[in-house]
C-alpha cells in the first residue's frame, strides 16, 4: 500500500495488487469439483478531501479473475463509491452510496448458495445517516439503507432482481 499523495486539499491513494493461487474446487460444485490456477490482477483509488465540518471520500476499484484452465469462470469486479459527512455543534450529517459489480459465482456462495451460473451481479446502495448529540454523554442515531440488486441475462436461471431496505433507530451513552 502506497502513502496518500497530497494536493491542496485533497489527499489520494492508489492501490495494486497480483495475485497467483491454485484452486481445488473452481466451481464451488462437491460433484463435480475441477482445480486450476487462477490469478487476479486489482487497481483501485480512494481520493479524500475534508475540511473542518465536512468531508467527501471517492473510491473505484477494479479486479479482474482469470482462471487458466476454465475461462468461463473468468470475471470482473467493480466498484464506485462515494462518501459525504457534514457536522454541525450537535448533528453530523452522513450520506453513503455505492455501485458494484461482480461475477454469481463470488456474490452467490455467500448469500444463496447457488454458484450454476457465471452472470454479473449488479449492487446499488444508498445509506443516509443522521447522529445527534443530545448531551455531552449521549447520542441519538438514525440511519437508512436501500439496497438494489440486478442480474444481467439471467433470464432462465433460479436469479431474481430485488431490493432491500432499512431503518435504524439507537443511542448511545458513553
Amino acid at each position: 500500500m502506497m502513502p496518500p499523495a497530497q494536493g491542496q486539499q485533497w489527499e489520494f491513494q492508489p492501490t495494486f495488487g497480483v495475485q497467483a493461487s491454485y484452486e481445488d474446487n473452481i466451481t464451488l460444485d462437491p460433484e463435480r469439483s475441477e482445480s486450476g490456477l487462477s490469478s487476479s490482477i486489482r487497481g483501485g483509488a480512494r481520493a479524500r478531501r475534508s475540511t473542518g465540518v465536512s468531508s467527501l471520500a471517492l473510491s473505484a476499484g477494479l479486479t479482474l479473475n482469470e482462471f487458466s484452465d476454465n475461462s468461463d469462470l473468468s470475471n470482473a469486479t467493480a466498484l464506485l463509491a462515494a462518501d459525504w459527512s457534514y457536522q454541525t455543534p450537535r448533528s453530523q450529517f452522513q450520506l453513503g452510496q455505492s455501485l458494484s459489480t461482480q461475477s454469481t459465482l463470488t456474490s452467490e456462495a455467500t448469500t444463496t448458495g447457488a454458484t450454476d451460473v457465471n452472470q454479473q451481479q449488479y449492487r446499488l446502495s444508498i445509506r443516509p445517516g443522521w447522529s445527534y448529540r443530545l448531551d455531552e454523554y449521549s447520542t441519538l442515531n438514525l440511519s437508512v439503507r436501500y439496497e438494489d440488486v440486478f442480474y444481467e441475462d439471467a433470464g432462465d436461471t433460479t436469479l431474481n432482481d430485488y431490493r432491500s431496505g432499512s431503518v435504524s433507530l439507537g443511542g448511545g451513552r458513553r
